[in-house]
């Protein structure tokens, strides 16, 4: 396998690293019934969506198995199961969310924990 050896150009420009910090989040926690497809976020769960428009960053934690789709209803679906438990989204992913659709078609209620970051 070869290696590449970098080399410092000290006549190159620095390359500058931001980082942002947030002082807001919306956290939401509800349950969702067994049958529920499509089950609408924004629209149906108050607190969702309101302090931070366009998540950058999401957390979804859940006791049942869920199917989870991210802005449209058309788009596909990421399923986290029971033994998985949670699903997390990342900044640099490059993933702007608006909204969060989701399914439970587990055969009871399962419990959904959502934290939003900008």
């Amino acid at each position: 396998m070869a290696r590449t050896k970098q080399k410092h150009n000290p006549n190159a420009e620095p390359v500058i690293i931001t980082e942002d910090f947030f002082d807001v989040y919306d956290s939401v926690e509800f349950n969702l019934a067994d049958g529920q497809t499509d089950y609408n976020v924004g629209a149906n769960v108050s607190g969702a969506f309101d302090k931070v428009k366009y998540a950058h960053a999401v957390i979804i934690r859940t006791n049942k198995t869920i199917s989870v789709k991210f802005n449209a209803n058309t788009n596909s679906a990421v399923t986290v199961s029971v033994a998985e438990g949670s699903l997390t989204i990342s900044r640099n992913l490059g993933l702007e969310i608006s909204n969060i659709f989701i399914t439970n078609a587990s055969g009871a209620t399962a419990a959904i924990k959502i934290l939003l970051l900008p």
